[in-house]
């Protein structure tokens, strides 16, 4: 099924202002992901088990990377709005071909001038992206002259997803479980983003994704507890 239009379904306030690591006046709580981790562990815990963490943790941990290295207007004019429950943000690395091998994504971000890329690939296994505003995409830029390890070439990306605009096309998959988040695949064709929606230096996409994989095993143990 193909996305024509946003569902609403906002985020746990609380849950996402608890989790960046931010001062007040960006909305953020000052706390961190120990804290988030123990109200999943509650949720999980009160009776709404994996249902009631999955549809709560994806948009948490998928904030991290911006939260943490996200430039100067991606915090005033992105962040408040993911805390406010305006935003939701899906997050992906993996592709049908190469799965989590960062090192060979296909995925890619080709430079159209200094002030926008187009986007061309896929991605698959995407939470949210049928009720999500903005992805945080993981791609490889080209070329890739100059290039000293393969990790140089992964800038790491917020983007709107805006199925109105051209080159945007996201695909709802079926599965057996899981029911209280919808999963996705998503195809690129020429999408244009504009530069600034670099995170952080464009060749350091690899370092910073691991501050996301680092709060996701986070929430994810306190989950497992909370089942327990």
């Amino acid at each position: 099924m193909s996305k024509t239009q946003k569902s609403s379904a906002p985020p746990s306030q609380e849950l996402v202002g608890l989790v960046l690591h931010l001062q007040n006046h960006w909305g953020g709580s000052g706390l961190g992901i120990s804290e988030a981790s123990m109200m999943i562990q509650t949720i999980a815990e009160s009776g709404a088990g994996m249902a009631g963490a999955q549809s709560i943790y994806a948009n948490v941990y998928a904030t991290q990377s911006l939260a943490e290295f996200g430039s100067r207007k991606q915090l005033e004019e992105t962040v408040p709005k993911i805390v406010s429950g305006e935003y939701r943000v899906c997050f992906r690395v993996a592709e049908p071909n190469v799965g989590h091998d960062t090192l060979r994504l296909e995925t890619v971000a080709k430079e159209n001038s200094k002030s926008s890329f187009s986007v061309i690939g896929q991605k698959i296994w995407i939470t949210y992206a049928q009720v999500a505003s903005k992805m945080i995409l993981l791609v490889i830029t080209i070329p890739l002259d100059g290039a000293k390890e393969p990790s140089e070439c992964l800038p790491l990306l917020c983007i709107d997803l805006n199925c109105n605009q051209p080159g945007l096309e996201l695909r709802r998959l079926k599965k057996m479980g899981g029911q209280a988040v919808d999963t996705n695949e998503v195809f690129f064709n020429n999408y244009n983003i504009p530069s600034s929606s670099l995170i952080g230096a464009r060749n350091k996409g690899l370092e910073r994704i691991l501050h996301r994989m680092n709060a996701e095993c986070c929430l994810l143990a306190g989950e497992a507890l909370g089942l327990g």
